[in-house]
């Protein structure tokens, strides 16, 4: 199963790590305890909500398909096979959304959104979300960036798991389910 965001940073996507930091009198940084509970609203309105640790398969977990060489669709996938099992080994926050035009124009005041994904910020480059994030990084006194590809499938996944055990477990007459 491929999940894709729209497009490299056409929507920005930031991830908080588990410690912040705070700048001392003396200038030096100090860590800051993590925040506590599974969710928390920054400064700017962006709900972050935690991503406990754990592993997953990561990549095409699809059958292979014969394709004939000239295809399109045998290229799509050549990154993502074999399937191989990866391990998030702490607890991080992610955006809960991509951030919103709204959002960036408060670090970028003269953004204009081109509107392709209302409400959500849209075309900035990947050097322009870094900078966001190091912008956010500093306006919070914690440490945020952009998640990685592993962290950012591993949410993905853990989101889409969650909807199907949801939707199964509302398909079952009420004797059948747990603690029933």
């Amino acid at each position: 199963m491929k999940l894709k965001i729209r497009s490299a940073c056409a929507s920005l996507l930031v991830a908080l790590m588990a410690v912040g930091f705070r700048t001392l009198a003396s200038g030096r940084a100090r860590p800051r305890p993590a925040p506590q509970g599974s969710q928390f609203v920054n400064s700017i309105g962006v709900k972050m909500i935690r991503i406990p640790a754990g592993t997953f398969r990561m990549g095409d977990l699809e059958p292979p398909t014969r394709y004939q060489p000239d295809q399109f669709l045998a290229r799509v996938h050549y990154d993502e096979r074999p399937a191989h099992e990866v391990a998030i080994s702490r607890d991080f926050y992610m955006s809960q959304t991509e951030i919103t035009a709204k959002q960036y124009q408060e670090f970028q005041m003269s953004y204009e959104n081109e509107g392709r994904f209302p409400p959500f910020a849209s075309g900035m480059s990947w050097n322009d979300a870094v900078r966001f994030t190091e912008w956010l990084s500093r306006k919070e006194r914690r440490n945020y960036r952009l998640p990685t590809e592993a962290e950012w499938e591993y949410a993905a996944r853990r989101v889409l798991d969650s909807v199907r055990i949801r939707r199964a477990a509302a398909t079952l007459r009420p004797s059948q389910r747990l603690g029933a």
